[in-house]
């Protein structure tokens, strides 16, 4: 038995497995990628957003796999293009640099090869093209080779009479070029034996072809041009010229990650592409996570493709009908929060953890509670008795939270924990939206299940029982992907390599153990971090910045008073933020460690906040929520701090005043984690 999900790039699947795992449940991705559209695109996304199975679906040797040879004629008149697909790491950009030549040269040598090469990719196409339609007899193949040839400035020597000899003609000149590259550090400066002007072979042979050969005539030529990060600034300036100057037939699309457009200068005096002239942007994360119902259904369709290839035909039992329900049922579910609360609360003698931390808060800190109705350690008794509510642990981990912000409030505590008591009684007998129990569990409640764990310390890698079975299940994991498909194919990756390493039985009811889940959910969250190549000057930053930012995220939403729900967002001004540190947030935004959300407006007009959150396939590492909704404003002295600095110290002080503010005594003063008891818990989490 193997793993379905063992490959998770497109570009190390054949064109047979990239025929047979896809997938596009209502026709969505065809609609965002319009292939015969005259406008070029641009498609950003994350890593592993699926740009190269998108492209390569829909390039001339997939589809006439999908649609078979003799289908083509029809199908290409029908989608009225044809998808040639490249891959830019092909053209091994180092090579063309340093080396005993200037930059100019340089240049000039990489435009005449990208023009080699794409001439070779489109002749190919449309070869296999004509030869499928069975039209090599209804055109004048002298004539097109003629006006082939014409392309040149220079004349070729030797004589060309056919399609295959002119194309075996560029390949030679492709050869030569190589070897002359490739010893370029050992010999005098290049000299091709020919060159020729940046676009004569890329718009010309398809123009040629369009006019000449009739089951040609009318059909888009389209470049799908792929991993574009690959190219260098100048080398994207070549291509990018390309994009703005095109000619008829031709038309382009450019797969890159989101930080792959190193510039969109051209060569054109300088000018840059412009967006809705030049082309149109398809930025695959956001369209993809947009519509949360067909990602979802989507993701499961791709999983199901994957077992169905994998197996040769559904396992035993499924079939098209059940198969979604079959795969969903193969994964042991968790218990939920509460009822492992109790299993674990009967175990202990005395009070729940969080009613021991309040005594505890009080306890430590009577000299400000004096002021607030505390007058001897009764009182404190009476305070704890009136929190508990032993029958739903729930509902008493919320009365502490509830009396903690009345602690902050300054409100005379032992009033409040009455008024707490009567609403927490109140809310198990028939909840009401005004119930102030009702009223914090609509916003917090998954933070309170999220402390209980914590507080009992199922927390340290336990495994199923703990904080990481908050991260288990299909539905959590296409919602840790957010948009990103291989995020949810890794994590499937680890979870089967698991499963398989313990011999369970992975399409058999409940046999994908809580175990293997687990850790298979912590390789994937380790995977993803490991696995970004940021730029060696910035990559110990943006390491360092990440943990930062989620390590105070963390200590806020398990702090006794959190100010915000669900917290894995913030929000800082781009505008006013020192340059290094906007560099290393945007770093790690195009690296995918920081989703950015809708903008917001700041209270003084004309100042923008942007919005970020941790990517979800982060959160296992620090317990972090995967959906967001609470959000904390950094100023430019705490991005300074968190996103610039080379000192912790800088870091640690902003953690302290921040968490100070949610912490007992609530007075916004420093705190010494060392010296507080009731804070000890936080440097475990």
């Amino acid at each position: 038995m193997s793993n379905p999900f063992y490959l998770t790039r497109a570009a190390d699947l054949d064109d047979n497995q990239i025929t047979k795992l896809w997938v596009d449940p209502s026709s969505n991705l065809m609609r965002m990628l319009r292939p015969a559209s005259r406008l070029p695109m641009l498609i950003l996304g994350g890593r592993g957003s699926g740009k190269t199975h998108l492209l390569r679906y829909f390039s001339y040797p997939v589809q006439r796999r999908v649609y078979g040879a003799d289908k083509m004629l029809s199908h290409v008149r029908d989608t009225g293009y044809l998808g040639i697909h490249t891959r830019c790491m092909g053209l091994y950009t180092n090579r063309f640099t340093a080396k005993r030549m200037s930059e100019s040269q340089w240049q000039a040598l990489f435009s005449f090869y990208v023009e080699l090469w794409f001439g070779q990719l489109i002749l190919q196409t449309a070869l296999d093209f004509i030869k499928d339609a069975n039209a090599l007899d209804s055109f004048d193949e002298n004539d097109v080779v003629r006006q082939l040839i014409g392309l040149f400035d220079d004349k070729p020597s030797q004589v060309i009479q056919t399609l295959t000899e002119y194309s075996a003609f560029l390949k030679h000149l492709q050869r030569d070029l190589d070897g002359q590259v490739n010893m370029a550090s050992f010999r005098q400066p290049i000299c091709p034996q020919f060159l020729i002007n940046s676009g004569r072979l890329t718009f010309g042979i398809p123009k040629i072809f369009g006019e000449s050969i009739p089951c040609l005539k009318e059909i888009q030529f389209t470049l799908f041009i792929d991993e574009y990060e690959h190219l260098y600034v100048e080398q994207q300036k070549n291509i990018n010229t390309l994009l703005r100057e095109r000619e008829n037939p031709v038309s382009f699309k450019i797969g890159a990650r989101l930080h792959g457009m190193r510039t969109y200068q051209t060569w054109g005096g300088d000018e840059e592409l412009k967006e809705g002239s030049d082309y149109e942007l398809l930025n695959l994360d956001v369209d993809l996570r947009s519509d949360k119902f067909n990602y979802q259904e989507f993701a499961t369709e791709l999983c199901l493709a994957r077992i169905k290839f994998e197996n040769s035909g559904w396992p035993s039992g499924w079939n098209d009908q059940n198969a979604a329900l079959m795969f969903a049922k193969t994964f042991e579910a968790s218990l939920p929060v509460e009822e492992t609360v109790r299993l674990q609360l009967q175990k202990r003698s005395g009070d729940s953890p969080w009613i021991e931390n309040v005594s505890s808060a009080l306890t430590a800190h009577l000299n400000v509670v004096g002021k607030l109705g505390i007058n001897n350690a009764q009182d404190v008794v009476t305070i704890l008795e009136r929190l508990r509510f032993v029958d739903n642990p729930l509902i008493e981990k919320t009365s502490t939270f509830i009396f903690y912000g009345a602690w902050e409030d300054q409100q005379n505590l032992l009033e409040a924990a009455e008024s707490i008591q009567n609403s927490a009684l109140e809310y198990s007998l028939k909840p009401k939206p005004e119930n102030l129990h009702a009223k914090k569990l609509n916003h917090f409640s998954e933070d309170m299940r999220d402390q209980m764990l914590a507080d009992l310390k199922m927390d340290q890698n336990v495994g199923p029982k703990g904080l990481l079975s908050r991260y288990l299940g299909v539905e959590t994991w296409i919602r840790m992907s957010d948009g990103i498909i291989r995020n949810f194919i890794t994590t499937l990756k680890h979870v089967y390599d698991w499963a398989l390493f313990r011999g369970e039985g992975i399409y058999s009811s409940s046999a994908i153990t809580l175990s293997s889940q687990s850790q298979g959910v912590l390789d994937a969250s380790r995977w993803f971090i490991n696995d970004a190549n940021v730029l060696e000057s910035d990559r110990g930053m943006v390491d360092a910045s990440v943990k930062r930012i989620a390590n105070l995220l963390r200590k806020l939403r398990f702090s006794e008073k959190p100010s915000e729900c669900s917290l894995c967002r913030f929000s800082v001004n781009l505008n006013t933020t020192s340059p290094q540190a906007r560099r290393i947030i945007e770093a790690a935004e195009m690296w995918s460690f920081f989703i950015r959300d809708r903008d917001r407006r700041q209270r003084n007009p004309g100042e923008q906040l942007t919005v970020l959150r941790i990517n979800p396939l982060v959160a296992p590492q620090y317990y972090l929520p995967v959906s967001a909704r609470g959000n904390i404003d950094l100023s430019a002295e705490d991005c300074l701090a968190i996103f610039a600095s080379q000192n912790d110290a800088d870091f640690k002080r902003i953690e302290r005043e921040k968490v100070g503010r949610c912490t007992p005594p609530f007075n916004k003063r420093l705190i010494d984690y060392d010296n507080e008891p009731d804070l000890l818990r936080l440097s475990s989490i």
